[in-house]
């Protein structure tokens, strides 16, 4: 192979590659720690975004999967994030990392749904609440405690 074929591939590989700069033009290797860190930058201000689990163990979270749809989640295309989906992805695929997928939905039904899930919490230490006062605890605090007794040392 000539000096110059070897040039020209080398030169398609390098445009080929997507590398990623931080803004003052460092190198940004991809790493366990920000392996789901996203340009926030190209979210849509209205919309709210979560990775959701699509497999466990390897085998596909069906029934969760079937849950976030149902609660108004819907994957994020890739076109949004290139740079997390990869240059072998198509417009409409989505965005997987890690048996995760990204996901999005309105804020306002996040805004709705985290009300309720509050109200929920609330009720369940209101609920635990009775139980206490209904077993007669917490009705005063001890004031008087008997000697246990003395210690003898060897």
């Amino acid at each position: 192979m000539s000096d110059d074929t070897n040039k020209a591939r080398g030169m398609q590989r390098s445009e080929q590659r997507m590398v990623q700069r931080t803004p003052s033009g460092r190198l940004k290797l991809q790493t366990s720690e920000n392996m789901y860190a996203l340009d926030m930058s190209k979210k849509p201000p209205d919309m709210d975004y979560n990775w959701k689990a699509e497999t466990v163990n390897g085998q596909e979270n069906t029934q969760n999967l079937i849950n976030y749809e149902a609660n108004g989640w819907t994957p994020v295309p890739a076109s949004r994030h290139p740079e997390r989906a990869g240059r072998r992805a198509k417009a409409d695929d989505v965005i997987r990392v890690g048996g995760q997928i990204l996901m999005e939905r309105p804020k306002e039904i996040s805004e709705e749904s985290k009300d309720i899930e509050r109200h929920r919490a609330n009720q369940q230490v209101q609920s635990q609440v009775q139980k206490i006062r209904g077993a007669g605890i917490g009705k005063g605090i001890r004031t008087h405690y008997e000697p246990l007794g003395t210690v003898q040392e060897d």
